[in-house]
């Protein structure tokens, strides 16, 4: 997965179609952690989610952190 410095920015910027596009890159991640008792936790499903959003919206390309 290429990291795409654009597409974040878009996101930043409120970018419905960009917040969607990288949650769908990082949705296996987020299914694998909401997954990890063997069975679907759709609560921490949304809250992985959830902080997956604020993380776009915190990011700092400077230090290419959130």
């Amino acid at each position: 997965m290429e990291f795409n410095y654009t597409m974040i920015s878009n996101a930043k910027n409120g970018d419905e179609q960009a917040i969607t596009f990288l949650m769908e890159q990082f949705k296996p991640l987020m299914l694998k952690e909401a997954s990890r008792n063997g069975n679907l936790d759709e609560d921490c499903l949304q809250e992985l989610r959830i902080a997956f959003v604020k993380a776009i919206q915190e990011f700092d390309f400077e230090k290419l952190t959130y």
